[in-house]
């Protein structure tokens, strides 16, 4: 039995529905829900247009933890489509290399060489079964990550769906200013305009998580921050005065008293580093203010294999 099929907005409803001979590039900030269309796009594929989910449907992303969340959604949604496997880059060039180059020296070596060693193969044939490629996150996808999915995408010769907003790309420190210029993610969409003259570009601008005044001033900035060529100052400044005029910063006692008022609310407070983070957790626990220090999702306390 599969699942109740959420609500979709018509502007994910545009991509869900697409054949899957389209190539898309869907731009999607945060809280748009580009996770809930890609997993609506997965069970099109499978049940409206019968592709099987095994051998069908490619499904890569950068993180485990992405496709952690992939499979888990894909999963609770129902139906053929949970068989879909999503992978990693990392694991699908070290599968790749099992299949095709059994033996090699790339067995001695780390993920990133493995990649390397990735892009010389000719992928074609394992690719050939595939009806349709999903690629989540792609403003991540940079240097020779980049170029697989290049490869993945000229060799597979099918459909492809790809997914990912530019204002959140966070692996560009990897890439020095002449590099960047040359493999960073930007690069990366400009070739697929160029490669795929069919490509077809969907944005999905409808804010899903914004409901206060400032999230919304803060949202009118993403057109900006996915632009190709954003105004980082001009941005920072419109940030700046945002933050000045709708939020009272939280250097005092009474500011923390009166902000723990609200006990309907849950208000996050970043910070730079853990130090920074510890220190305002002193602050709250001696005001008797319940709070939580959140751990970053990577975090370990003790050895993945315990």
């Amino acid at each position: 039995m599969s699942g109740v099929e959420a609500a979709l907005t018509d502007e994910q409803e545009a991509v869900v529905a697409a054949p899957p001979t389209a190539r898309l590039l869907v731009r999607a900030g945060a809280g748009t829900g580009k996770t809930h269309t890609l997993i609506e796009r997965l069970n099109a594929l499978v049940d409206r247009h019968d592709i099987q989910p095994g051998r069908g449907v490619l499904v890569l992303s950068f993180t485990r933890a992405a496709v952690g969340e992939i499979r888990d959604r894909v999963r609770d949604r129902g139906g053929d489509a949970a068989f879909v496997r999503a992978r990693t880059f990392d694991s699908f060039a070290t599968r790749s290399l099992a299949e095709l180059d059994p033996g090699g020296a790339w067995q001695q070596t780390g993920y990133d060489a493995r990649i390397r060693a990735a892009l010389r193969l000719d992928l074609s044939e394992l690719l050939d079964d595939y009806e349709h490629v999903c690629v989540d996150e792609v403003q991540d996808l940079v240097g020779p990550r980049a170029q697989l999915v290049k490869n993945i995408l000229e060799q597979a010769d099918c459909g492809f769906t790809l997914l990912g907003d530019p204002a959140q790309a966070i692996y560009n420190f990897t890439l020095d200013d002449s590099t960047e210029r040359e493999e960073g993610p930007m690069v990366l969409v400009g070739w697929l305009r160029e490669t795929f003259p069919q490509l077809e570009e969907h944005v999905l601008a409808e804010n899903h998580r914004a409901r206060s005044e400032i999230t919304r001033h803060v949202w009118d900035l993403w057109p900006q921050l996915a632009g190709e060529q954003p105004d980082w100052l001009g941005i920072r400044d419109r940030l700046v005065n945002i933050f000045r005029d709708e939020t009272e910063i939280l250097d005092s006692d009474t500011d923390l008293r009166g902000f723990a008022q609200d006990a309907e609310t849950r208000t996050a407070l970043l910070f730079r580093n853990n130090g920074l983070a510890l220190l305002q957790s002193a602050t709250l626990r001696r005001l008797r203010i319940p709070h939580v220090v959140q751990r970053g999702a990577s975090d370990r306390c003790v050895p993945a294999w315990v």
